[in-house]
Formats: C-alpha cells, sequence, structure tokens
C-alpha cells in the first residue's frame, strides 16, 4: 500500500516537472507558478511518506 502511494506521488511529481516545462516553453508564467507550488507541496509529501516508510511508522 505504501509503496503504491510513493510511486503515485513520484508520478504526479513528474507529470508537474512536465507541465512546469511545458508552461515556461509557451510563456504560460501562472502555470509555472503554480506548477512550482504544487511541486513543492507533492517533494514534501514524498519526503514524509518516505520518512514515515523508513522508521516503519505509517506501513
Amino acid at each position: 500500500m505504501c509503496w503504491s502511494a510513493l510511486l503515485l506521488l513520484a508520478v504526479l511529481t513528474f507529470g508537474e516537472a512536465l507541465y512546469f516545462f511545458f508552461s515556461v516553453v509557451t510563456g504560460n508564467w501562472g502555470g509555472a507558478a503554480l506548477s512550482l507550488l504544487a511541486y513543492a507541496l507533492l517533494a514534501a509529501s514524498i519526503k514524509v511518506l518516505g520518512d514515515a516508510m523508513s522508521r516503519g511508522g505509517l506501513c
């Protein structure tokens, strides 16, 4: 269960990175800024989930 959640967060993070790239290329600066915010939140979620998994407290 936890590994699938971590994999899902990683896929979403990759998707956000792609969206950021294409937002910058097309000049959509509002989308790029929003994408950076979402990217930071996803990265923090991956860190928290990974820390909880390594301690054995979550799964």
